[in-house]
Formats: C-alpha cells, sequence, structure tokens
C-alpha cells in the first residue's frame, strides 16, 4: 500500500506502524471492491464477474497498529475479493439463481526486494499464494506488461490502486495511459498535493512538466503561487483543474483525506469512466465523514473557483448537515439545470453535473422533488413512455423536460 520511503518491511523485522487516515484508506478500497463486486452481480442472469485488479505500489501487506496486525492493500484486498465471493454465491442458492463465475486475478507490485520478499511470505502464510501474481519491479516500468497481458485475454475491466508516496510515481500520462487502455478502467489515486506545492518554483519546471502538466498549467500555477502563496485553496484548485484537463476522465472524486499527525493536505482521487462508479466512491466519503473534506462549496459547480467567492473558502466535511446544506443548495440550482438540458436524459444532466458536486446522485434526484410535484418539470420513461411520479424511481436513461407552465418564484 506505500512505499518504502516512509514504511520498511524486513523478514524478522519490527512491522511498521500505519497512521489512522491510511486505515480509513484501507476501509474505503475494501469497501469499494465490495460494492463493485455486488453491483456487476446483481441482475440475475450475470454468470461471469471478470476483472482485474493492479495494487501498483504495495509494500509489505501487514502493519502495526496499537498492538494489532493490520492488512495492508494486498491482503485486503484478496481477503475482500474472497469473502465477497463467498457472500454473494450464498445469496444466489439463497435466492435459486446461478451461480457466478469470479475471474479475478490481481497483481501486486513492490519494487524494494526485501520487501518484496516479506510480502510473499505473507501472501503464502495466508494461504493466498494462488491468488496473486506479486512482481518485484517499479509501477511505471512494469504496468504496461500487466496491461497487455489483460487485454491479450480480453479483460475490458480493472480498477487501479496507486497509493504512491508522493505524487510522481503515477504521472499524469500513466493515470492517461492507463484509463485509455481499457474500456472500464478506475483509478484510485493518492497524490500529496501541498507537497508539490511547497515543491513549486520556476527552478522546478522540469519536474512539474515531467509529472505531465503542460507550460499553460505550470504558468498558472507559478503565477498564483506568487500572487499570494499563502492561499492553498487557490493553489489546490489551479493544481486540481491542470491535472483534470490533462487526465480526461469521465467522472472523478478530487477530496482531501484527513490526517491528524499532519497538516498537510492530499488528494484521495477517483478517476473512471461511468457516473455509477463515481457515485459509489462519494456515498463512502459521507460513510467515512469523519476523515475527508472539501475546501468549497456545496452544491453545482464547486470548481468555479474565485477568491471573491466567500462560499469556497468553506469547509465541506460530508456530514448529515453537509449533506443537507448540498440538498438545499442544489434545489435553488436544479431549475437552471434542468433548462439547459431539458428534453435531453437524465444522465446527460448527470454527465454534465456530477464532478462539480460534492453530492451524489441521489440527493440529485431528491432536489427534483418539488419540481415534480408542482409540475415543473416532467420525468418520461422512454421504455413505457409514461411520466415518472416519484424523484426515487429516476433513472440515467429517463428524459427530463421542464414545462411551459412555471410557477411564480420568489
Amino acid at each position: 500500500m506505500a512505499k518504502s520511503k516512509k514504511y520498511h518491511w524486513e523478514i524478522g523485522g519490527a512491522l511498521p506502524t500505519i497512521e489512522e487516515h491510511s486505515l480509513v484508506k484501507l476501509n474505503i478500497i475494501e469497501k469499494y471492491l465490495e460494492a463493485y463486486m455486488k453491483h456487476l452481480t446483481i441482475h440475475p442472469f450475470s454468470t461471469t464477474l471478470k476483472f482485474a485488479i493492479i495494487d501498483g505500489f504495495s509494500g509489505g501487506g501487514i502493519y502495526n497498529f496499537k498492538g494489532n496486525e493490520i492488512f495492508g492493500s494486498p491482503l485486503r484486498i484478496l481477503e475482500t475479493i474472497q469473502r465477497v465471493k463467498t457472500e454473494i454465491t450464498l445469496q444466489r442458492q439463497n435466492d435459486n439463481r446461478g451461480l457466478v463465475k469470479f475471474d479475478i486475478p490481481v497483481y501486486c507490485i513492490e519494487k524494494d526486494k526485501k520487501i518484496y520478499d516479506f510480502l510473499i511470505q505473507a501472501i503464502n502464510q495466508r494461504n493466498f499464494k494462488n491468488n496473486a501474481a506479486v512482481v518485484n519491479g517499479e509501477f511505471a516500468t512494469t504496468y504496461q506488461r500487466i496491461i497487455k497481458e489483460l487485454r491479450d485475454k480480453k479483460y475490458n475491466k480493472a480498477i487501479f490502486i496507486l497509493d504512491q508516496y508522493g505524487y510522481s510515481d503515477a504521472n499524469i500520462s500513466t493515470i492517461r495511459n492507463i484509463l485509455t487502455s481499457f474500456k472500464n478502467a478506475e483509478i484510485i489515486l493518492t497524490f500529496a498535493c501541498d507537497s508539490l506545492i511547497d515543491y513549486l518554483s520556476e527552478k522546478n519546471i522540469t519536474a512539474l512538466s515531467n509529472l505531465g502538466l503542460d507550460m499553460c498549467n505550470i504558468e498558472y500555477l507559478l503565477d498564483t503561487k506568487q500572487e499570494d502563496d499563502r492561499n492553498r485553496n487557490a493553489l489546490r484548485a489551479a493544481l486540481l483543474n491542470g491535472i483534470i484537463q490533462q487526465v480526461g476522465a469521465c467522472f472523478y472524486t478530487p477530496f482531501f483525506i484527513k490526517g491528524r499527525e499532519t497538516h498537510r493536505a492530499y488528494w484521495l482521487l477517483h478517476f473512471s469512466n461511468h457516473p455509477i462508479a463515481r457515485n459509489e466512491m462519494v456515498k463512502l466519503h459521507y460513510e467515512y465523514y469523519n476523515s475527508f473534506i472539501h475546501y468549497g462549496g456545496s452544491g453545482l459547480d464547486m470548481f468555479g473557483y474565485s477568491t471573491k467567492d466567500i462560499e469556497t473558502f468553506n469547509t465541506f466535511l460530508f456530514a448529515e448537515e453537509d449533506k443537507n446544506k448540498s440538498l438545499k443548495c442544489i434545489e435553488s440550482q436544479i431549475d437552471e439545470k434542468v433548462a439547459k438540458h431539458s428534453a435531453k436524459t437524465f444522465g446527460e444532466l448527470i454527465k454534465s453535473e456530477i464532478n462539480h458536486t460534492p453530492a451524489t446522485i441521489e440527493v440529485i434526484q431528491e432536489s427534483l422533488k418539488e419540481y415534480l410535484l408542482y409540475g415543473d418539470i416532467e420525468i418520461i420513461n422512454p421504455k413505457t413512455n409514461k411520466l415518472v411520479k416519484n424523484h426515487k424511481n429516476i433513472k440515467l436513461d429517463h428524459i427530463i423536460k421542464r414545462t411551459k407552465q412555471q410557477r411564480f418564484k420568489f
């Protein structure tokens, strides 16, 4: 899960101690894999679940936390797959449905030979020997070979867990390459944004260029830092916008993970090509609301950063009160968005807006509740050509229309 710069493992040596915010990352990985597997097998006629997991910076696989052994990402991934496969199989047996054939190869990449040896031992001792391919090498020089191997075997789904220690081992071109290599690729990436911001200077343009930022992004970042080096929010927004532009992912979640041990912020970024994948990840941010933070607005267009907009300096903590605030804010904005997307699908509205809000799809559905009740909008199921009355039943392929007769709004 982590690089040897921060943690070290050696056979016969003491286990490294894991910090609480890193435990949250492990929980997110586990919960997301569980949701992913169950979602892809929810259809009663599903017969095969075929996708790959690549843990790019595996580490030794075991940590110490308050005197207890805690599994790192490689063992947590393997354990989760085994558990969820059993749960899905039992549920299908109880429902008298056909069983699912699971085809889920796991690749664990670790560059340090001593840590690699420790990981091999940890995997073998816990009876996962036949469930993982452990690779001793740099992620940057091995991932393309793994991609080729998977594509040759007709895999079109893959999840890359890239918990790098800093910000440069998995650069923007690598992320973009992964996302275009599979029809349904996803990436969970740790990015030490404050470390990079500290590093920003005219002397480090080559390093920034190697990261994958173009000169327009770099010059804008340097200008922003020169104008006000203390304004972290402005610098983070500029950096994020540059990364998003260069990566080209359809959907993403750019929220900060909080750590008590340090005041330096880093992102837990999730890139995907489907709105449901993005939505499931955001749900987990609300589930672990004590551990995530967004420095920005609660409604739509949250990346429209402006130094004049006080709202962008607020902190959004993913607690229940933040969720309610987000709903109220979106309720005041959604009418304009529906007008813009009238006669298009709800999915098109979501695709246009979902990246720019800390809200889930369910919150956006709820924001339409009153508009449906009073007839300001219509939702049409194209398969039946019937009106959808309940906001909870709105699907991505449903047509959303703004009616001609609108209430007078104060």
